[in-house]
């Protein structure tokens, strides 16, 4: 048995191909490369997952057009579940339907100040219901996994990124309401990725950490106003300094646009 790759850059290197553009614009291509997926889960759902998780994480590029016989060649299955992902992917709203055929990525940079405002209500929400509803081994994993976190390297970033995403919903299962939990997820995966860890600097880093530790003492003293301050605050770094290094991005590609002219 095959495992679809951790990553689906190879899959997915865009090339611009503007004489093509039905609209004016650069078109996008999926360049093939072979992963294969595991069985023993529903292959639609590995596929979505998968496309998912690249997109948001800038893997693929807004604008790359996802075509079902290519991706379904490269991941060694048939058609059908590569449209069923892509649908969801429609329905998720990180990929649009073109009036000429076929689909492509859809750019959520500019929808990142709206998907931060529900993230922040939906994890303050759930951090100030865990106040009151946080049992002993809760408290006790997220004590782990904020030692784990301290000794492990800034620059080992998936291990870092992992981690961040079993504290904070670790705390959203705390909440005791799994209908707000998975919200929650659902949300998360449009921010800190290790994509965005690897710009982080050592010294924000041990300012996340610390937040960390604060979260923790005041959900072991019950503190719901406590928690929810420490946790907006923890968010809203995270949020400022992911949009400093979006923003960054476009220099670095018109740049490179002018030096190729």
């Amino acid at each position: 048995m095959k495992k679809l790759g951790a990553g689906l850059s190879g899959l997915m290197n865009a090339k611009r191909n503007p004489a093509n553009s039905p609209r004016g614009k650069a078109q996008y291509d999926v360049a093939a490369a072979p992963i294969g997926i595991m069985r023993a889960e529903r292959v639609s759902d590995q596929v979505y997952r998968r496309l998912r998780l690249s997109i948001l994480n800038g893997e693929i590029a807004p604008g790359a057009r996802l075509r079902e016989t290519e991706i379904a060649e490269n991941l060694t299955v048939s058609r059908t579940p590569v449209r069923e992902a892509i649908s969801r992917l429609i329905g998720d709203r990180l990929v649009r339907e073109l009036a000429t055929g076929g689909v492509e990525v859809v750019d959520t940079r500019a929808e990142m100040e709206e998907i931060y405002a529900i993230r922040e209500a939906l994890e303050v929400c759930a951090v100030g219901l865990a106040a009151s509803r946080i049992d002993a081994a809760q408290l006790d994993e997220l004590e782990r996994l904020l030692a784990t976190a301290e000794a492990t390297s800034h620059l080992q970033h998936a291990k870092r990124a992992a981690l961040n995403e079993s504290f904070h919903l670790t705390i959203a299962d705390a909440a005791r309401s799994p209908r707000l939990a998975a919200l929650i997820a659902e949300f998360r995966e449009f921010f800190l990725n290790s994509s965005w860890l690897s710009q982080q600097q050592e010294d924000d880093a041990r300012k996340a950490l610390g937040d960390h530790r604060a979260i923790i003492d005041a959900l072991r003293r019950g503190d719901r106003a406590g928690a929810e301050t420490t946790l907006k605050k923890h968010l809203g770094r995270a949020y400022r300094g992911m949009m400093v290094e979006r923003r960054a991005k476009p220099a670095v590609t018109s740049a490179a646009a002018k030096r190729r002219k």
